[in-house]
């Protein structure tokens, strides 16, 4: 399977490591450029944009150029079928939606990461009372629980298991106070499906399947 950044030629910029999928709308000044590059070249471009904001896109056959004023950055085309992200997008039948303060998560976060190994322990959320319960079983290091208030909560069960490293990269991204976040529970609460998160002032959302059953 393709890896990479996909530009879809109409604004849309999707971004994929097999694991985590996540798109963003609103790229206008990319629209002309349909293809994929590699994940690395992210940080070099990001880091012409940061010294010029406007940025100009040259499309070669296998190469492509992210050109400012006065520096350009060469990349190469990844070729290839890049994966069916819109098959992934969820397609919930009862979605159930919360919402939580950035900070609040990024600060249990930061405590839960001394209960994980590089953070390949699953977090497991579950709601509880209005507000969101994160915690960690680690058989090494111990175990770690908090909660974080939520600001908008349905009256349903839900419990879900992600990566550490997963959800705190999602959450790292996120650029507004309020983060979004929407599943589809079963009855006992349990999610098997897919988790999106959602920052709605720049139209990004992530998605991401439980590492294990709930």
């Amino acid at each position: 399977m393709i890896c990479g950044i996909y530009f879809n030629g109409s604004g849309r910029i999707v971004a994929t490591t097999g694991h985590i999928l996540a798109t963003v709308d609103g790229a206008a000044e990319l629209t002309p450029f349909l293809g994929v590059i590699p994940t690395p070249a992210v940080s070099p471009i990001l880091g012409v944009l940061d010294r010029n904001p406007e940025l100009t896109v040259f499309d070669g056959e296998s190469e492509v150029r992210f050109e400012a004023s006065g520096e350009s950055y060469l990349t190469k085309q990844i070729k290839g079928n890049y994966p069916n992200w819109e098959a992934v997008m969820p397609r919930y039948s009862k979605p159930s939606r919360f919402s939580f303060d950035r900070d609040a998560m990024k600060s249990a976060l930061q405590f839960a990461s001394m209960y994980t190994d590089d953070g390949r322990e699953a977090v497991t959320l579950s709601h509880k009372d209005g507000a969101l319960s994160i915690s960690i079983t680690n058989p090494d290091s111990g175990n770690f629980s908090d909660l974080i208030p939520l600001t908008d909560a349905p009256a349903v069960k839900m419990i879900a298991s992600v990566k550490a490293e997963i959800l705190a990269k999602m959450i790292a991204h996120c650029t507004t106070d309020t983060v979004y976040f929407e599943c589809e529970p079963y009855d006992d609460g349990a999610v098997m499906g897919p988790l999106s998160f959602e920052d709605r002032g720049n139209n990004w959302k992530a998605v991401a399947m439980p590492c294990r059953p709930a």
